[in-house]
């Protein structure tokens, strides 16, 4: 066998090669410890987005993230508005689900168990720095987010220009005290006291005034109601909740000087475009219905009324995107929900594809110096809203509620206290 001799290397020589070793042992700790997730270094990812909005809103805002993340492909797929919650609620409980969806704002209580709540780098202060105050009462439970908004479209006052200029009124109300003073001006009732014109649409339940349970929460929230408290573990309505439901209800009460409407009289979008009505209540995508329904009608918006001397308070419901706890790629999803919602571009482009209010802070600046938003970007700043568990079912059991006291079924009072607890049984 041959003999193999080790050769000897100089001092200089011994320093080269373990400085050599040295600098390939840090590189290979550093590309151990400190490599990027695979996501992030081109491995493609699909992931599946379902929602109610026509395709031609969401698709462009889809397209741009793929502009931001190439590897990521998000398809939409556009769901009928009348029976999506039933549809997604069944594919998540098969397994079949989207990634990422739309829901509404008041249903993260509802739908909590089914969501991956976000990363811890969407914080109390990420939320306070990009979004109203209201975001984040709406999508934060037990201290985790688990959505972000897409837009904050809140309540505004519609009012017919001509029925107002007839009764010789200069602007429209601005307070409600201001909203019970011009009824008389407004109303025209027969010898029967059946009202022939109505003032506002105002004391119905939603079978024909759609908002009924915003406009509710409205007056609560303005009244200083107390809601619900941080932990979102209980409801109180106490006095201030009962006042606004009882002010609410005169409008639709025959005996009071404020009666106005009632549910007979129909749709208050229709009886708006028909000029049988000279204001209602309602969020501004309204507005676009109501030209539909008659294109000639001098229709303008004002700021939803306040309280006389409070603080201005406007409501809001509004889509957020929210990623299934059933997604493979959910941290990918939330990447997605997190840029979309947060990049002032895609969300401006929204905004105006949409005609929405921005939820993005830095795109309602932008919106409030245009004087055609000016009134609901200003409103989006001045949004309060209550964690309400299950948006539908407040609403059926606010219906209930204002349905007792116009019928005189039930007093205000104990309409209230039923009410209150009624609310409480929808906490899961």
């Amino acid at each position: 066998m041959p003999n193999f001799s080790i050769p000897q290397l100089r001092p200089n020589q011994i320093a080269i090669v373990i400085g050599a070793v040295g600098v390939v042992a840090v590189v290979i700790i550093a590309f151990l410890f400190f490599r990027k997730p695979t996501g992030d270094v081109g491995v493609p990812v699909t992931l599946t987005v379902w929602g109610t909005e026509p395709s031609e809103h969401v698709t462009p805002a889809l397209l741009a993230y793929k502009g931001i993340r190439p590897n990521v492909t998000a398809t939409y797929r556009e769901m009928n508005p009348l029976t999506y919650t039933d549809t997604l609620v069944d594919a998540l409980a098969a397994g079949e689900g989207p990634d990422v969806f739309t829901m509404p704002s008041t249903d993260v209580g509802l739908m909590r168990s089914k969501l991956t709540p976000a990363p811890s780098t969407v914080s109390a202060n990420f939320l306070q720095s990009n979004f109203p105050k209201a975001v984040e009462t709406d999508v934060t439970d037990g201290g985790q987010v688990y959505g972000l908004p897409l837009s904050l479209d809140t309540l505004v006052l519609l009012y017919n220009r001509d029925l107002l200029d007839a009764a010789g009124i200069v602007a429209a109300p601005t307070t409600w005290d201001e909203v019970a003073q011009v009824v008389p001006r407004l109303v025209a009732v027969d010898d029967q006291n059946q009202v022939q014109r109505a003032a506002i649409a105002l004391g119905g339940t939603s079978s024909s005034v759609k908002e009924a349970g915003d406009i509710v929460s409205l007056l609560m929230l303005q009244n200083g109601a107390p809601l619900t408290n941080q932990a979102h573990s209980s409801v109180q309505l106490a006095t201030q909740g009962e006042a606004a439901l009882r002010f609410y209800s005169q409008f639709a009460n025959p005996a009071s000087a404020t009666y106005t409407w009632n549910d007979s009289l129909g749709s208050s979008y229709q009886q708006l475009a028909d000029g049988k009505v000279a204001m209602i209540i309602a969020y501004p995508s309204a507005l676009a219905d109501i030209k539909e329904l008659n294109p000639f009608a001098d229709i303008r918006v004002a700021p939803v009324p306040q309280a006389t001397g409070g603080t201005p308070r406007s409501y809001g419901e509004y889509p957020i995107l929210a990623v299934s706890k059933q997604s493979a790629n959910a941290a990918w999803g939330w990447d997605l929900v997190q840029t979309m919602t947060t990049n002032k571009t895609i969300m401006a482009d929204y905004a105006k594809a949409t005609g929405r209010t921005a939820a993005l802070t830095s795109v309602i600046a932008d919106q409030m110096a245009d004087p055609s938003t000016q009134v609901v970007a200003t409103q989006a700043l001045q949004a309060r809203s209550w964690f309400q568990w299950d948006g539908v079912g407040v609403r059926r059991e606010v219906d209930r509620a204002i349905a007792d006291v116009v019928s005189g079924v039930s007093t205000s009072q104990r309409a209230t206290v039923a009410l209150e607890q009624r609310l409480r049984a929808l906490i899961r």
